[in-house]
C-alpha cells in the first residue's frame, strides 16, 4: 500500500508537467499578484479539477479528494495499464502529429 501511495504521489507530480509548469513558472514570476485568467490557465484549472473529486472532505480522504475523478475522466481502455504518464505523453503525441500534419511548429 505504501508504494501505492508513493506511487500516486509521483503521478501527481509527473501529471504537473509541460503547460501546468509553465503556466505556473509564469504566474508565479509575474509582477501582478492577480489571478490568471488567460486560456493556458483556465485550461489547465479544468483539467485539474476534473481530475478531483470535491463531494469528499480533504481532511478525512485527501487522495479521494484530490485525485477521485481521475479514473473516470483518464483511464484508456485501449491500452493494458493507463497512468498520468502515459495520458501526458499521448497528449504530447497528438500535439507533435497535429502540428506536423499542418505544417506548423509545436
Amino acid at each position: 500500500m505504501c508504494i501505492q501511495s508513493l506511487f500516486s504521489v509521483f503521478s501527481i507530480f509527473f501529471y504537473l508537467t509541460g503547460q501546468e509548469i509553465a503556466t505556473y513558472l509564469s504566474v508565479k514570476f509575474s509582477d501582478s499578484h492577480s489571478e490568471c485568467t488567460t486560456q493556458r490557465c483556465v485550461r489547465t484549472a479544468a483539467r485539474l479539477l476534473s481530475k478531483m473529486n470535491p463531494s469528499v472532505d480533504p481532511c478525512i480522504d485527501f487522495y479521494d479528494y484530490a485525485c477521485g475523478q481521475w479514473i473516470n475522466n483518464s483511464v484508456n481502455l485501449n491500452y493494458p495499464s493507463w497512468n498520468v504518464l502515459y495520458e501526458t505523453n499521448m497528449r504530447a503525441h497528438d500535439k507533435i502529429v497535429h502540428a506536423m500534419l499542418k505544417g506548423t511548429s509545436v
